[in-house]
């Protein structure tokens, strides 16, 4: 019987060097199509860069990358020829406000998030005024456990399956991708700090509640590095699923080399193994009396380092809380760094929203947001991302025609259509229709027929 394979490392260049192998040189079937799904899409030119970075490999072509979401959706097309559903959180609180009590118009967001959770991870059966809710909520869309109860009855078609370094995933999706590997190839890339088995391990807070409930355990619980221990219960759930499930495992263990404290440390966790550490600048405590001094340290230790700044990633419980902060010191004139904030709150459907309250001058850049957005485009990313392409190349700056531009701007002089999206179009049509006697660089892209549909998907 097939299963997904979990190749597992104490260091990610190992890993991405792995997922380079597996797609390049190892795959037993090198032209089928290879999907690769990522905790982030913003991950993907990390990879691209290091894939690069050998010399034996010069072009890289055939693979996808993905994000959860949207992958699972398109392998489940691929599998069953069906196309699941799934509201996002604020569509599904609309859905549910005209339900509940007007005068609690939270708890239309709060129930619409625990319906999510259920949908994934499941639990007791709903009863009552809560499935009635359920079955009103979920009557036009799909919930992730729909993904199992499907039978699968795949392409032909050649396909290959890559999950790069995702910290945790609900239950579901690992049946769903091990089904799935009943027909396609389907590899996990993990990081794991210790190579032996170290999804039982408690903290201290755990093993006193096992111990109250039954004292008997307490021989049992003991042993294993602390630190480790609370490297975060879903991390520890996630391989402990990997085991129950008996996914075949692929090692990949490296010690550190460094005789840094960080390097020792790295080797204790490697080995399950407690070892004095001696004090040097690997590893640095700082103490602070608020997020904006914490912020301010931060600022000045980066100033001291050495190291590149696109190799420096900083990490928060909550980074919400310490957005502004961040936008006050990093952003400041005089700050030397590029930053960017990651996992802030987001709200699709408002951002949405402003994206087309942004159109005023149709500007290539409001447009194209609005374009990327699930609840307006009727374009595919690769559609507009190649609709893009020619409309850079066009030259487009501002403005549908010159008379809009002159509504917006009553004292505007110019006379032609030089930069709107008319000329634009007008060009790229006759592109399609007429082929020059001779080409220049200076020409606007020619299309071929096989673009119009696109193009007219676009002006439309």
């Amino acid at each position: 019987m097939k299963t997904p394979v979990i190749h597992v490392s104490n260091r990610i260049d190992v890993l991405i060097m792995l997922l380079r192998d597996h797609l390049f040189f190892t795959s037993p079937k090198p032209f089928a199509k290879k999907y690769i799904f990522l905790p982030e899409l913003s991950l993907k030119n990390t990879l691209m860069t290091r894939f690069l970075s050998d010399h034996k490999l010069n072009v890289v072509t055939g693979i996808e990358f993905q994000e959860l979401g949207s992958g699972v959706q398109a392998l489940f097309r691929i599998a069953t020829g069906k196309t699941l559903l799934f509201p996002p959180l604020d569509l599904l609180s609309l859905h549910l406000e005209p339900f509940l009590d007007e005068e609690n118009p939270q708890l239309a967001t709060l129930l619409s998030s625990e319906f999510l959770k259920y949908g994934k991870f499941g639990g007791e059966p709903l009863k009552g005024w809560q499935k009635e809710l359920w079955d009103k909520a979920f009557r036009e869309w799909n919930t992730p456990c729909d993904l199992l109860s499907v039978p699968l009855n795949p392409t032909k078609k050649p396909l290959e399956i890559h999950l790069f370094n995702f910290p945790f995933l609900p239950k579901l999706y690992h049946h769903f991708f091990a089904k799935l590997s009943q027909f396609f190839p389907v590899h996990y890339y993990q990081f794991s700090p210790c190579q032996e088995f170290w999804s039982d391990l408690t903290t201290e807070r755990e093993k006193q509640k096992l111990i109250q409930k039954d004292p008997h355990v307490a021989p049992f619980l003991e042993g294993g590095h602390p630190l480790l221990a609370n490297f975060g219960k879903l991390g520890r759930e996630n391989f402990r699923l990997f085991e129950e499930e008996d996914f075949l495992f692929e090692e990949h263990y490296l010690p550190s080399e460094k005789k840094t404290a960080l390097g020792t440390l790295q080797n204790a966790l490697l080995t399950l193994q407690e070892t004095p550490l001696h004090q040097d600048a690997s590893i640095r405590l700082f103490s602070a009396s608020s997020k904006l001094r914490e912020i301010e340290i931060l600022f000045i230790t980066l100033l001291e380092t050495s190291t590149p700044p696109s190799e420096i990633q900083i990490f928060a419980p909550n980074i919400a809380d310490y957005a502004p902060y961040i936008e006050h010191v990093f952003g400041a004139e005089d700050s030397p760094f590029d930053f960017t904030i990651r996992d802030l709150p987001k709200q699709p459907l408002l951002e949405s929203f402003m994206h087309l309250f942004a159109l005023d001058r149709f500007a290539p850049d409001p447009v194209f947001r609005l374009l990327t957005s699930p609840y307006f485009s009727l374009l595919t990313p690769k559609e507009v991302q190649q609709f893009r392409s020619w409309i850079d190349k066009a030259g487009v700056k501002w403005g549908v025609d010159n008379k809009h531009r002159k509504e917006l701007l009553p004292g505007y002089l110019e006379e032609s259509e030089s930069g709107t999206w008319e000329q634009a179009f007008t060009h790229l049509l006759d592109n399609l229709v007429f082929l020059p006697q001779s080409l220049s660089p200076w020409d606007l892209p020619y299309l071929d027929f096989s673009d119009a549909e696109l193009l007219g998907k676009g002006i439309s």
